[in-house]
């Protein structure tokens, strides 16, 4: 088996910027499932509300900005902000696609 390299978070945002996914060693679930959750860069782009969304007073596009999710192990998407721990973390890592 190839052994698994860590980063930080620098590398980890640089990792994303390139269209990689990322995981935390630590986050790797009960099974040593280090898939469980990871993180990824949303690119920019348009999101268009219409009827039937909530807070709608018509029609308007909102222009998105780029931002980070996290996709839980229930397979929720979710925007993510760090935490202390995270961002002083050497554990980053590559989560396979």
């Amino acid at each position: 088996m190839k052994p698994t390299k860590l980063f930080g978070i620098g590398k980890a945002v640089k990792e994303m910027q390139n269209g990689e996914r990322v995981t935390r060693l630590s986050w790797a679930d009960w099974r040593g499932n280090p898939n469980a959750q990871w993180i990824a860069l949303v690119p920019a782009g348009q999101w268009e509300l219409g009827s039937g969304q909530p807070y709608d007073s018509g029609h308007f596009a909102a222009r998105l900005q780029p931002w980070i999710g996290m996709c839980l192990p229930d397979g929720s998407f979710l925007p993510w902000t760090p935490r202390h721990d995270d961002l002083l973390a050497t554990d980053w890592q590559i989560a396979p696609k």
